[in-house]
């Protein structure tokens, strides 16, 4: 076998594997829809997981938008519920839209100043925004105290399956398989790639 059939080869093996073993976890940050487990429990992750935030449009019946901040913060602001952060972390500020805000766990970010995160530690995302367009900037109480919108996420080590958090209502069912379609399209072309010059 030629040298670069052989790189190929094991380079397409550790894509794949990568592949499979990612894990995609996604949260609609909405009161109305916001998980419940993640009132009460950690969010367990692997490095090289996926984390998708959706903030939903407003056009469900009964649903009101809700404007709304993100940010990473120490466990006490996290347990009370305030932040002095004025970088935040993402913004749901568009409710003509559905937006996402997506963030891969990295034990080494290639951004300056992005996140990184360590296996057995847990990390703290919270909302204090009151969910109004005029509360957006709220640092005290808001959506985290009346909602407890705030998530615990710990970094797990192993290789041991994880649950995934999946969408909780069906309108955004199709968004929760973007990640993993792009996957299977990249390892396509790879594939593609590898026939036309190797076999």
């Amino acid at each position: 076998m030629k040298p670069g059939v052989l790189y190929s080869a094991i380079w397409l093996a550790l894509f794949l594997a990568t592949a499979e073993t990612r894990a995609y976890h996604d949260v609609i940050w909405n009161s109305r829809f916001f998980n419940e487990n993640l009132k009460h429990s950690k969010m367990h992750v692997r490095l090289g997981d996926q984390l998708t935030i959706v903030c939903p449009e407003s056009y469900h019946q009964g649903m009101n938008y809700e404007y709304a901040k993100l940010y990473w913060v120490s466990k006490d602001e996290w347990s009370q519920c305030y932040t002095d952060r004025s970088q935040p972390f993402g913004v749901c500020a568009d409710e003509d839209s559905t937006k996402t805000i997506k963030l891969n766990f990295r034990s080494r970010n290639p951004i300056p100043g992005g996140m990184e995160f360590e296996v057995g530690k847990t990390y703290y995302l919270i909302s204090t925004s009151t969910g109004e367009a005029y509360g957006i900037n709220n640092v005290i109480g808001g959506l985290c105290s009346e909602h407890q919108m705030k998530v615990a996420i710990e970094i797990i080590g192993g290789q041991s399956p994880i649950p995934q958090m999946r969408y909780e209502i069906h309108e955004y069912q199709s968004l929760s398989h973007t990640a993993l379609i792009s996957s299977w399209q990249s390892f396509i072309c790879l594939a593609s790639f590898f026939l036309y010059y190797y076999v």
